[in-house]
């Protein structure tokens, strides 16, 4: 499907306006269909711009942040999702902050209640809206999560010169955060020059940041 335009639910209009897709391919399971059953296999979306913004939700449990996000994805009826050359804007309530990812490449798998996650941009712009502080970064990185481990393939982030690379795995209960066994291996390196030039712009001319050079 081409130049398709997405009106969502009535329960969804908080969060979404309507937007248009440049081109939509949709592969449903053959299997499933014969059964009676319409499960689609892989959603790709490619050339959209959408703004989403997220709702204020109630405070979890300290001691299990991300509970039920497993249990939830096993209920999603997709096991790939692609999006390419899209611009995603996220708005975050609390804290007040603004995520915009430009030129996204962004390839999801999942299996029961396991997720794998391929992310590329050369752009992902973070504003603090209450503190008027910025970020922008270019991100490449392989992730793959299970309730019981997060094994990071590859980890990169990247402003200007500067760069932070790191991949490893973690072993425990992921929706608490708590890992009792893990090993990570990283390495980067740092522009200060860099560093200097996105502190001036980010805390606003009033701040006087020392010059700085060197790497």
């Amino acid at each position: 499907f081409e130049l398709v335009k997405i009106a969502p639910k009535e329960e969804l209009k908080a969060m979404l306006d309507p937007f248009e897709v440049g081109e939509i391919q949709v592969e449903v399971s053959l299997f499933r269909l014969l059964t009676g059953d319409l499960k689609i296999n892989r959603l790709a979306i490619t050339d959209t711009k959408v703004e989403i913004r997220l709702p204020k939700t109630k405070k979890r449990s300290l001691e299990h942040p991300l509970d039920g996000l497993f249990s939830a994805l096993k209920e999603i009826p997709l096991q790939y999702l692609d999006i390419e050359r899209s611009d995603i804007k996220l708005i975050i309530p609390s804290p007040k902050t603004q995520i915009e990812i430009s030129d996204i490449l962004l390839n999801v798998e999942k299996y029961n209640d396991d997720i794998g996650i391929n992310l590329n941009s050369d752009s992902i712009y973070i504003k603090d809206l209450t503190n008027k502080a910025d970020l922008r970064i270019a991100t490449d990185c392989k992730i793959f999560f299970s309730p019981e481990k997060v094994i990071i393939s590859h980890f990169k982030i990247q402003r200007g010169e500067s760069q932070f690379i790191a991949n490893g795995t973690a072993m425990g209960d992921v929706e608490a955060l708590s890992f009792k066994d893990y090993d990570f291996k990283a390495r980067g390196n740092l522009s200060l020059e860099s560093l200097s030039t996105w502190a001036a712009k980010a805390l606003g001319e009033s701040y006087h940041f020392p010059k700085m050079t060197g790497g």
